[in-house]
């Protein structure tokens, strides 16, 4: 079975293409097959990590994937592009999957962007190998921009082209474990195509929050959304859990923090807040601006060995908590 993970919350800032990496790769360091969605337009994640043509192949030869009519035709580009800046005497610019144009996973969610004599995209055209990474990726691309839009305007189906991309997704590759989605910092028709794959059963939404007054606030405008949406869905709403994130090594913190687990509580009265919680630590955002996980990140100075490790464990148990609550199938519903 594929489980549906959506990482959320409408407030920028929180964290949630940081988690949703790490998340990704501690799922994937415990064995799990996972591919990460990048659902944000903002394309945080496929920036984050630093994937090229090259990469890939070789990265697919050496688990003895096909290389596919994509790769083939984009290493040709580079190629002629590499050939043209050697005769310009300057430095190529490698091609990045935020500029790469077909296929594109707007146009998988938007098929009648497509013109009436192309193919509609399968979700397998979209999944790239990381070369370092035992996760996959479905990468965003500037045309993403577009798609808040296009979906405002679909006239059918529009909190339902994410789910039905997820089912396609499910036949292709019946054996994944986890599909972890990063979503917009906003409640658009991107956030409701990111909930509507959350639905008790099929996955579940992991709410990232600071031990802040705004980020707390924010939650009740997204319980809100929720509510809104389950009538039209017509099912519920699984929420992982809220995951305080980014907290500072404080007697403030410690004290709001205190205060959301005691508020923030469940209709059968277990506390939404997880057990654990992620720390400010200066090595998570120096493993993204490296183009890799926290697992992946060796850097130069041994002194944060033991920082890195920290963050490890901490994403580790979340991965081990999430794993949990599906298999127990304990869901918590608003």
């Amino acid at each position: 079975m594929v489980y549906f993970i959506g990482v959320g919350n409408q407030k920028g800032g929180v964290g949630k293409t940081l988690t949703a990496i790490q998340l990704s790769a501690a799922l994937a360091k415990k064995g799990r097959r996972v591919t990460l969605i990048d659902g944000d337009p903002g394309a945080h994640v496929t920036r984050g990590l630093k994937w090229s043509v090259n990469s890939e192949i070789a990265a697919r030869q050496e688990r003895g994937l096909p290389i596919t009519p994509e790769l083939e035709q984009w290493l040709a580009w580079e190629v002629e592009a590499s050939a043209q800046a050697a005769k310009e005497n300057r430095q190529p610019a490698p091609l990045e999957l935020l500029r790469v144009e077909e296929p594109t996973l707007f146009k998988a969610l938007v098929p009648e962007a497509l013109g009436k004599r192309e193919a509609p995209v399968q979700p397998a055209q979209l999944v790239r190998v990381l070369p370092f990474e035992g996760f996959r990726l479905i990468p965003c691309n500037e045309e993403c921009a577009n798609l808040e839009q296009w979906l405002h305007n679909a006239r059918r189906n529009r909190e339902g082209r994410l789910r039905d991309f997820i089912e396609q997704f499910k036949k292709q590759f019946p054996d994944e474990d986890y599909v972890v989605c990063d979503s917009p910092p906003n409640l658009g028709p991107i956030t409701d195509n990111v909930l509507a794959c959350c639905v008790v059963g099929e996955g579940g939404l992991l709410v990232l929050v600071e031990a802040d007054s705004t980020s707390v606030n924010a939650l009740e405008t997204l319980f809100e959304q929720i509510d809104t949406l389950e009538p039209v869905l017509q099912k519920k709403i699984n929420i992982l859990g809220i995951l305080p994130n980014k907290l500072e090594d404080s007697g403030l913190t410690t004290r709001i923090l205190t205060s959301m687990k005691s508020e923030l509580i469940s209709a059968d009265g277990d506390g939404y807040v997880t057990p654990i919680e992620i720390r400010k630590r200066v090595v998570l955002k120096e493993a993204y601006d490296n183009g890799v996980s926290i697992f992946n990140y060796s850097p130069e100075d041994r002194h944060k060995t033991k920082q890195i490790l920290e963050v490890q464990e901490w994403y580790l148990q979340i991965a081990d908590h999430i794993e949990q609550l599906v298999v127990d199938g304990k869901v918590k519903t608003l």
